[in-house]
């Protein structure tokens, strides 16, 4: 059986990184020597991230940030279509084929910077596609767009993006996938 890919990207106006990991335990210092003189190896381009997660799906990162921000989320819009590497989206909608990518816009606002906008991708029976944070750093109103691709594969039924910032959920847009 083959088996489908899930894809994923992630852009936003506001400086991007990923959801935070837990802390490690601190390296001896023969250890940490050695790595302060080895290269480092060069971040990716966070601002167009792409994740492959063969089905069954992987386990998701739970470990969100938590930390209390002023921050709220506006307006969430779904479409068909859209580029999260330029930000763009088009015309709304809530309807999807199974080979659609979905792509929403979300729009927040918050009084200071530094908080985490998460996007959750739940199938019509309730499992996990795909959980991602996305770093907004700049105050004021910011537009996000996330998208994910199931590479075809999109669960007919009732799907849903659900949206939270720094774990605290936020809202739910439910769209149809026949």
């Amino acid at each position: 059986m083959k088996l489908p890919v899930v894809l994923l990207s992630i852009a936003g106006l506001a400086a991007c990184q990923p959801s935070p990991q837990p802390a490690q335990a601190a390296k001896p210092e023969a250890e940490a020597g050695e790595a302060a003189a080895a290269p480092s190896a060069r971040p990716p381009d966070l601002h167009a991230v792409q994740t492959e997660v063969p089905p069954p799906l992987a386990p998701v990162d739970n470990a969100r940030d938590t930390t209390p921000v002023d921050a709220r989320i506006l307006d969430v819009r779904l479409s068909n279509s859209g580029d999260p590497a330029k930000n763009l989206i088009g015309g709304a909608t809530g309807r999807f084929a199974p080979g659609d990518t979905v792509y929403a816009e979300v729009q927040t606002d918050g009084r200071t910077g530094g908080y985490t906008l998460y996007a959750k991708w739940v199938a019509a029976d309730g499992s996990v596609l795909a959980d991602n944070g996305v770093r907004i750093e700049q105050p004021g109103a910011q537009r996000t767009v996330v998208s994910l691709n199931t590479a075809g594969r999109w669960p007919t039924g009732r799907n849903k993006l659900e949206v939270a910032i720094n774990g605290q959920a936020a809202r739910e847009e439910a769209f149809d996938v026949q």
